[in-house]
């Protein structure tokens, strides 16, 4: 029974296919209790790779998380062999429950990347993009603020082996900057559970 619920979702978007140009976005919302969207993410991108033995642990809160995710995109082909991708997505994530009591943030995460394809023939393709972001989560209750800019650039090249196989080869690095700010916890047990800074 406590896994009983209630889960909504809107998903929609609109898109626009030019000669040369492919511009859309798409926004999704979900509002759902907190162990669902856990579990949701703990689903393998990859069904041929699962996830580890014991991750996507189950926890029964009675907590609800609203996520909003807006995702406009631009694609455009620069000549018969060069194209350019722009996508931005900004998602916003929050909690009814206090963070106090469920150690829960909402947060605000921004990414814009760009990435710029070559093909080289009908069986080769170069692909370069960049990419930053901008995480943003804070407690005012706890004086705790987490603000953190990352910076992610990759390439990448296929081939097509045969009609039905392609050997794709991707290398890339991320680099962050954070800036976290929390008060000292105090060591009371009580305390701690509830993420109370030290009292003097």
């Amino acid at each position: 029974q406590p896994l009983d619920n209630e889960s909504w979702f809107l998903d929609t978007g609109i898109g626009h296919q030019g000669e040369r140009s492919d511009l859309g976005v798409r926004l999704r919302y979900t509002e759902q209790p907190v162990f669902r969207s856990e579990l949701d993410t703990a689903i393998p991108d990859d069904p041929d790779d699962p996830l580890l033995p014991g991750s996507g642990e189950l926890s029964v809160l009675e907590d609800t998380q609203q996520r909003l995710n807006v995702s406009p995109y631009w694609n455009y082909a620069l000549t018969q062999k060069d194209s350019l991708r722009v996508f931005l997505r900004y998602l916003d994530v929050s909690y009814d429950e206090a963070a106090n009591s469920t150690g829960r943030l909402d947060f605000q995460d921004a990414l814009l990347s760009v990435e710029w394809a070559h093909d080289f023939g009908p069986r080769q393709g170069l692909r370069i993009g960049v990419s930053g972001g901008d995480y943003s989560a804070d407690n005012p209750d706890t004086q705790f603020d987490n603000q953190t800019k990352y910076l992610t650039g990759t390439v990448g090249y296929q081939w097509a082996l045969s009609e039905t196989s392609t050997l794709r080869a991707n290398v890339g690095s991320t680099l962050s900057d954070v800036t976290l700010k929390s008060p000292n916890l105090c060591t009371d047990p009580g305390d701690i559970l509830l993420g109370e800074p030290c009292k003097a």
